[in-house]
């Protein structure tokens, strides 16, 4: 009964607040314009992936500024889940995992809150770290939430949103959501993920099993990009 509290929580407070796999290195113009006013994109296989680990590093350096952290809490539980997160290694030895369709996310989110406007899914899609994090408790959901990142850019890829799910050594997992907008215009948002059934994971089917087990979401496609 706890645990559906703070899920539903985790919704309300996300709406209060999917193709992506990666082709080969492509090239493409911005809106109309030609000759000097255009923007040119020129993009590698490894786009989306960089992109997600450039996230994941400013909240590394976040967990590690001092001054924010003391500004924002002084809960010794928090803090101490903020240093977890400050003392990991993003640079090398992980695991990247990508999940190309969410259809199966938005039905799981859909029955837990009926009645939404599609309109809202990309909310309900954000909510999805928060639902996670629920599940190791209100210590979880506020330390995550502290260390949240975002960033705007202009790219081809993906053309739906999807997932990226970054297994780090000590048992840290981030995950990284990209939602394409009007005029190639993408959004990323990372949060980091609490919850100890994903600090064994090997492979694209430890991973299927995590979201059927926390989530009960049956029949993802994941793929292992690294």
């Amino acid at each position: 009964m706890k645990n559906q509290l703070l899920i539903t929580t985790a919704i309300l407070i996300a709406l209060n607040g999917i193709s992506c796999k990666q082709q080969g290195s492509t090239t493409s113009i911005i809106g109309q314009g030609d000759g000097p006013t255009a923007i040119y994109i020129d993009e590698q296989p490894d786009f989306l992936l960089r992109k997600g680990l450039d996230l994941i590093h400013e909240m590394h350096d976040l967990a590690n500024d001092s001054n924010y952290i003391k500004y924002v809490t002084t809960h010794t539980e928090i803090t101490q889940r903020v240093r977890e997160f400050a003392s990991g290694n993003y640079q090398s030895d992980y695991k990247v995992f990508a999940i190309d369709n969410l259809k199966p996310f938005t039905d799981y989110l859909t029955r837990m809150a009926p009645g939404l406007d599609s309109k809202l899914y990309e909310r309900l899609y954000r909510s999805i770290p928060a639902l996670i994090n629920a599940q190791s408790g209100s210590t979880a959901i506020a330390a995550t939430s502290l260390l949240t990142g975002e960033d705007v850019f202009h790219s081809n890829q993906p053309e739906a949103p999807c997932i990226y799910l970054y297994s780090f050594n000590k048992g840290i997992n981030c995950l990284v959501l990209f939602i394409p907008q009007s005029e190639k215009i993408v959004q990323a948002y990372a949060s980091w993920i609490i919850n100890r059934q994903l600090g064994q994971v090997k492979n694209a089917d430890d991973v299927k099993t995590f979201f059927r087990t926390v989530l009960n979401i049956p029949d993802i496609a994941i793929e292992q990009l690294k």
